[in-house]
């Protein structure tokens, strides 16, 4: 337990040092008593019983912003289990969940989702991340997910929902290429350009991501980085996102039959009445590539 802490922040407005040194203890005594829950249905998603952070380390390299929330989220286990129950309603949802290949742990923040090799439980210091992305990149390592399962649902300024369980589907997706292997998440300029997405590893995510807006009756997300919602009931055409879907579909489904067939297989087992958008399926009975030209 020893190279998990609690985040700690200066007191908040009108908060003294009493205030300070009491919320720390409270912090501390938890801590004491602070326990792994697996997720169910999964050997290797986990997270805290109680809103832990990585170790010191981790105040140190990364300190909290003025838009993360110092506190813990109050009654934590609470809504992620609602989040994960909601993933886990579904096909695409409980295939993602099943699949990691390492220890990959959640970790509330009242920020943007992310996931991220897990390099904070490495003594050698700050400096692991650069080893903990290459080992990400080739044979995998263990995964941190970050979420807030309290956010409200919400539509962006593009029109798009997003909710906490559609978060966390695309940041799983995220967590078994860093388990499994393949996990590149570096900008590439020509990516950019063509798919509209800052590199290959987000682009995947969403195609995944609109397999579970699918299922789950959510409208489906245009591209990552102008965000937008594709008209309901429609599926993802060159058309309908400016971008060549279909080469992302094929360069999707092809990644995840190397790094995860497990998950490849799963994924392509969903029938159209569950899921009608999925280039897993499509691409398994077609026996040809994606419709590239569309």
């Amino acid at each position: 337990m020893s190279e998990y802490t609690f985040c700690e922040a200066s007191g908040a407005e009108g908060e003294t040092q009493a205030d300070i040194e009491r919320r720390r203890a409270s912090y501390y005594s938890a801590l004491v008593t602070a326990r792994r829950i697996t997720v169910p249905g999964s050997r290797h998603l986990q997270y805290w019983d109680t809103c832990v952070q990585p170790s010191t380390r981790f105040a140190a390299t990364m300190p909290i912003g003025e838009n993360m929330h110092p506190e813990p989220l109050p009654g934590w286990p609470a809504p992620l289990a609602r989040v994960l129950r909601r993933v886990a309603s579904s096909a695409v949802g409980r295939a993602l969940i099943r699949h990691p290949r390492r220890r990959t742990t959640i970790y509330y923040r009242n920020d943007t989702p992310e996931s991220e090799p897990d390099h904070h439980t490495d003594e050698r210091g700050p400096g692991h991340r650069q080893a903990a992305l290459a080992e990400a990149a080739g044979q995998g390592c263990r995964a941190l997910v970050w979420l807030n399962p309290a956010a409200p649902p919400h539509h962006d300024a593009t029109g798009l929902l997003r909710v906490p369980d559609v978060s966390l589907v695309h940041e799983l997706v995220h967590a078994i290429s860093i388990t499994h292997g393949g996990f590149r998440p570096a900008r590439v300029d020509a990516v950019a350009a063509r798919f509209h997405a800052p590199s290959l590893e987000e682009g995947r995510a969403v195609v995944i991501e609109n397999m579970y807006r699918d299922e789950s009756r959510y409208l489906l997300r245009r591209e990552y980085l102008d965000g937008g919602a594709i008209a309901y009931g429609a599926t993802p055409t060159s058309r309908n996102t400016g971008t060549p879907i279909g080469e992302l579909e094929a360069d999707t489904v092809r990644h995840f039959r190397l790094r995860a067939p497990g998950l490849a297989s799963e994924l392509e087992r969903i029938p159209a009445h569950v899921c009608r958008y999925n280039p897993f399926r499509d691409l398994h009975v077609h026996r040809s590539p994606l419709r590239s030209a569309r």
